[in-house]
């Protein structure tokens, strides 16, 4: 963007020119009024003369000169200082001008003029028809038609709000009754088809309630108890102000905490039968059952104490029944099946009494098994 140029900040411009050689004529004409009336004084008095009335008005005139050669200096100093401070406006102003022209450039770029919308002429002109012929019609004829369409208007939320009840969207159906209501106020058909919505909501309600708690009741002759129980809290948090919903969910939780008690002791009984009987895993693997499903309970840390021991006796019995298999082997003379039977011991207890035994004697079977059973 281009602007004129102006003289700034002691710039050289024509108006400084004039300036300077305004002030410099004003000068050099104080200098030679001074310096003359000066030495016309001096050269006067050393001679002796005395000064006529023309005298002192010639040197009037030339103190007059003077005295305008300094005032011409002083308009030139004053001149030149004017010119600077409106210099420096001036730039000032091209600045904010720069500015705001940019500023306008990249408004007009970043937002374009809204599209102005476009207007068919068949339609505005078939609504300023219609428009002609209301205000045309009598009072009477005008109050018909305004009536008609208020209930065109009330038919169709009305209509709407039953579509809402018949599809179970009660929500919905709720919202479009309220606003019929603030618009055209409770009357007759709005009171029945609120009634209509609340009867369908409680239908749906209890058809729902009885619908879960069928399958609740599937799922807890399952023992699927938790997925019983989240289905039952589901429900109660749908239906939260109906009384057979939370019934259902502390019905759940409550048989939960029965069948889980009578589980736990049936287990725990279980488990001391087994110890009774000397059948330490089976005891040891119920004991991990109980542990899996009672984490929490009273029971559990003697019995993972318990387990411990449960563990070593079992490994004893299983070394124990091994090594009556290895002797029954040797018994039937079979050899090769004893020694597999042999380093399998070794090779699953190698700290246990049998497998130090056994060490000794593998030797000693191989070449009975070589002699005996050659064709294995």
């Amino acid at each position: 963007m281009s602007s004129p140029d102006y003289p700034m900040n002691g710039d050289r411009g024509p108006d400084n020119r004039f300036s300077f050689a305004l002030g410099g004529l004003g000068v050099l004409a104080a200098l030679i009024a001074a310096a003359s009336i000066a030495g016309a004084v001096v050269l006067l008095r050393r001679q002796g003369y005395q000064f006529s009335a023309g005298d002192i008005t010639l040197f009037g005139v030339i103190l007059l000169l003077g005295v305008c050669g300094i005032g011409l200096a002083l308009a030139a100093i004053g001149n030149r200082r004017q010119l600077r401070r409106l210099g420096e406006q001036l730039s000032s102003l091209e600045q904010r001008t720069a500015i705001i022209a940019e500023q306008s450039v990249a408004k007009g770029r970043a937002e374009p003029p809204a599209p102005v919308p476009h207007i068919d002429p068949a339609e505005l002109r078939a609504i300023l028809a219609e428009i002609r012929d209301i205000l045309l019609l009598p009072q009477e004829h005008r109050l018909r038609r305004y009536q008609a369409l208020v209930e065109a208007e009330y038919t169709r939320r009305l209509a709407a709000a039953e579509r809402f009840i018949a599809s179970r969207d009660f929500h919905r159906a709720r919202a479009e009754l309220t606003a019929l209501t603030q618009r055209f106020e409770m009357d007759d058909r709005i009171r029945d088809a609120r009634n209509r919505l609340e009867q369908a909501a409680d239908e749906a309600r209890a058809q729902d309630i009885a619908q879960a708690a069928t399958r609740i009741q599937d799922l807890m002759g399952l023992g699927r108890w938790a997925e019983a129980e989240h289905l039952a809290r589901e429900l109660a948090d749908k239906y939260p102000a109906a009384g057979d919903a939370a019934a259902l969910l502390e019905r759940v939780s409550r048989e939960r905490r029965l069948f889980e008690q009578r589980h736990r002791q049936r287990m725990l009984e279980e488990i001391q039968q087994l110890v009774h009987q000397r059948r330490w895993r089976e005891a040891a693997e119920g004991t991990r059952r109980f542990l899996e499903m009672f984490p929490n309970d009273i029971e559990a840390p003697p019995l993972r104490e318990q387990l411990k021991t449960l563990d070593a006796n079992a490994e004893i019995q299983t070394r124990q029944q091994l090594e009556a298999q290895y002797k029954e082997l040797i018994q039937q003379h079979r050899y090769w099946d004893a020694v597999g039977l042999a380093n399998r011991i070794i090779a699953q207890y190698p700290m246990s009494p049998q497998a130090n035994a056994l060490r000794g004697q593998i030797g000693r079977l191989e070449e009975l098994a070589r002699r005996y059973e050659p064709q294995r």
